[in-house]
């Protein structure tokens, strides 16, 4: 526990940093995170041919690319292209590995939500909504279950959490983006929206958490890497984000 406190002392002011910075900066970033991650998730399934690990790092970097290229009203566009580029994965190399197949879907379109919500008009401030959201739901649901924890949610993908703890997780998810949401000024102008956010990312945060617990349990894997102390590899830090950044990249196409 103490490793994953200092760790996060240490990396959210830096992640904070880095994101509020310039575009190209942030767009830097997602790329060494995105290769890291899909590098990681050739790890946890098993992938050991080196060509392999490599085309699925461009994969996933691709499309984080074509985000940070295109107009955020285009993004569409990547969801047809990433179809095509999953499919030659597909049958070319992880034809008998489901799991991995999916990598660049999975991994690929929630980095690019991420730049795409940076390169909005406010996008600084949709990423304040999209961490406070994320990272107090992840937070209070693994001190609430801690400390107030009785039922497993479910024992056999994730046996250290708890339906208290997440509920308590979603319930402070929720005030956190409502406040967030004020701070920034959005929750006035994008009442809506903000609103809708407070309601779907926190549980979505908990539902990206569990699928990767799902691949890791079904491949055998404690933690995806050891590059965070305490918290393992970046997909073990980042799996939240990557649903509800889309979630709220989606929202925002839809209600703004």
């Amino acid at each position: 526990m103490k490793r994953r406190i200092l760790t996060a002392v240490v990396g959210i002011p830096l992640v904070t940093a880095i994101l509020f910075g310039p575009p190209i900066l942030t767009e830097i970033f997602i790329l060494l995170v995105g290769g890291g991650m899909a590098w990681e998730y050739g790890n946890v399934t098993g992938q050991t041919s080196p060509l392999a690990r490599v085309i699925l790092v461009g994969l996933v970097l691709g499309i984080v690319v074509l985000a940070a290229f295109l107009s955020t009203a285009w993004l569409e566009v990547e969801f047809v292209i990433l179809i095509i580029l999953t499919g030659i994965a597909i049958q070319t190399f992880f034809a008998q590995r489901p799991w991995v197949a999916v990598a660049p879907m999975y991994i690929g379109i929630g980095l690019a939500c991420v730049v795409a919500l940076r390169l909005l008009d406010e996008g600084q401030e949709w990423l304040v909504i999209l961490l406070a959201g994320t990272w107090a739901t992840d937070t209070m649901a693994l001190f609430g279950g801690k400390t107030f924890g009785k039922t497993k949610l479910a024992p056999r993908i994730s046996p250290g959490k708890t339906r208290e703890g997440t509920a308590i997780g979603i319930v402070s998810g929720a005030v956190a983006i409502l406040i967030a949401g004020a701070l920034v000024g959005l929750l006035e102008k994008y009442t809506l929206t903000v609103v809708l956010a407070a309601l779907l990312l926190p549980p979505l945060a908990v539902m990206g958490d569990l699928t990767e617990s799902r691949l890791k349990r079904h491949y055998g894997k404690k933690d995806s890497g050891g590059l965070l102390p305490g918290h393992g590899g970046l997909l073990d830090r980042v799996d939240s984000t990557l649903f509800t950044a889309t979630a709220l990249w989606l929202l925002n196409v839809l209600t703004t």
